[in-house]
């Protein structure tokens, strides 16, 4: 006796797919505000600004967060 699995893998197929994209959703978002901290504290150490201890505190705290 042989069966088409053809939609049974195709179905699996799919949710495979979904799970990779949510994980890889899940896994991005922290990502982006701890790369928009690192940049941000790469550009007041550029420019030797003047509020880049405060700068260095806000940034941290925030990739703490995530």
């Amino acid at each position: 006796m042989v069966e088409d699995l053809t939609d049974l893998l195709e179905a699996s197929g799919w949710r495979w797919r979904e799970v990779a994209r949510r994980v890889a959703h899940e896994i991005k978002n922290p990502l982006t505000p701890i790369q928009l901290a690192a940049q941000r504290l790469r550009k007041k150490w550029d420019e030797r600004a003047p509020d880049l201890g405060e700068v260095v505190v806000d940034a941290t705290a925030a990739i703490e967060r995530r």
